[in-house]
């Protein structure tokens, strides 16, 4: 996923999270990590997107562990 806007990819997030229930794709997660560690997501933004994750739970397929 490619953002164009500080915190783009953390907003789509929340709405695929809270909107649509729906867990993240690799790529989805990979682009919230860029911009939360890029200090591209405001404090707000990281607090809504961890509170999301664990509001929604987690699932075996998020949880596995790569081999």
């Amino acid at each position: 996923m490619t953002t164009s806007m500080p915190g783009e990819a953390i907003r789509a997030a929340l709405v695929a999270l809270v909107d649509l229930g729906r867990d993240l794709t690799e790529a989805e997660a990979a682009a919230c990590m860029d911009e939360i560690m890029g200090e591209r997501a405001s404090a707000a933004q990281f607090g809504a997107f961890v509170t999301a994750l664990r509001l929604k739970g987690e699932d075996r397929k998020s949880t596995r562990l790569n081999s």
